[in-house]
């Protein structure tokens, strides 16, 4: 049986009731609800074989839940993760179905991992392409390319028309900080302020926490396989070897790991989540700021990340050889553009109590 709706354990999250003292939640956030939900997250909803009759059904009796019991969720429907081109009629058919239905369904945005480029050549209907923060990329046969103007026009295309957004997913250096635990430490606080210069709706990350008995207190590897030692980055694997890709939180207790259990009631963050959360407040404050001087924030944001994402000239993207980071890691610029910021702001409040 098919469930047209969150499951009970999901819904305390999205009304807010989790977080509460009833719930042993405390500290900032309480009653406020997740405001995002993914349908069938990685493709993994179960109608595909009922055709568009039961696409029709399924996204309408999701759309009248969500409309009757949390209208102010964002929800969409993941049609499938990083599809292949051999996939794209495909997702593009499903996106279709959803957008002709008759009923309240058509409603519902669908979503899949890929670059707007490729949803805007071969699947028209997909109302979000979610791109893998990398440096843009080309039409599928003709590389080289002007990677920069070619993915900046299929953004812009996403991000003004109605009813459609560009989100972008995981971290990549040079694009991004990354998440690796050997990166510096503002490689995830540089996240949002790509997301804010690009102007991306939301950021979608693999995993807080891989589901797997492996005990990451004593054992870094969290993606791919260790190998062989190189001399210039380590101990690695030809499967793309990483530390910490996808692992944000740690067990406060292990049901895997018992004797190597603190047996705290809850997760600890890692430094590189509390990065994130810095950069997320630094968005907020260049958020505030751009309404008072929005020339002065721009000058800002291109003088502390003068390239981010696509901004990097790659003509053959799938082999990038390029420079490094174009932002400095340097704590102490960072905290200085932040104080710029709280500078306009609060010259924005003094003279309006004036």
């Amino acid at each position: 049986m098919i469930l047209d709706q969150p499951c009970a354990t999901s819904v305390p999250r999205l009304n807010g009731t989790l977080f509460t003292a009833a719930n042993g939640y405390d500290g900032p956030g309480v009653n406020t609800p997740n405001s995002v939900f993914s349908i069938g997250t990685y493709g993994t909803w179960g109608w595909k074989g009922q055709g568009e009759p039961g696409m029709w059904s399924h996204t309408d009796n999701w759309v009248n839940w969500f409309q009757q019991n949390l209208p102010s969720t964002d929800y969409f429907i993941y049609l499938e993760d990083e599809p292949p081109p051999s996939d794209y009629a495909q997702v593009n058919t499903w996106a279709r179905w959803i957008s002709e239905n008759p009923g309240p369904g058509r409603n519902l945005r669908s979503m899949a991992t890929t670059y707007p480029l490729f949803a805007q050549e071969s699947m028209p209907y997909l109302n979000i392409p979610d791109m893998g923060a990398g440096w843009g990329i080309c039409p599928y046969n003709q590389e080289p390319c002007d990677n920069v103007s070619i993915s900046q026009a299929a953004a812009d295309h996403y991000r003004l028309t109605p009813g459609d957004k560009l989100w972008a997913y995981n971290a990549t250096d040079p694009a991004t900080g990354s998440s690796d635990t050997e990166d510096n430490g503002v490689a995830m606080r540089q996240l949002p302020w790509a997301q804010y210069k690009k102007q991306i709706d939301r950021w979608f990350y693999w995993y807080a926490n891989p589901p797997t008995p492996v005990d990451f207190f004593t054992q870094p590897v969290t993606f791919g396989t260790q190998t062989y030692y190189d001399p210039i980055i380590g101990e690695t694997g030809d499967d793309g070897s990483s530390n910490g890709n996808g692992l944000l939180v740690y067990p406060g207790t292990s049901v895997y790991n018992p004797t190597n259990s603190y047996n705290v009631k809850g997760p600890f963050a890692s430094l590189r989540l509390k990065e994130w959360r810095r950069g997320v407040q630094d968005a907020d404050y260049l958020t505030l700021a751009a309404q008072y001087d929005p020339a002065a924030v721009n000058s800002i944001v291109t003088g502390l990340v003068p390239k981010v994402l696509w901004e990097y000239p790659a003509p053959n993207p799938n082999s990038y050889t390029g420079g490094g980071i174009s932002w400095s890691s340097d704590p102490d610029q960072w905290e200085a553009a932040r104080a710029a910021l709280a500078q306009i702001i609060s010259a924005h409040s003094t003279t309006s109590s004036h």
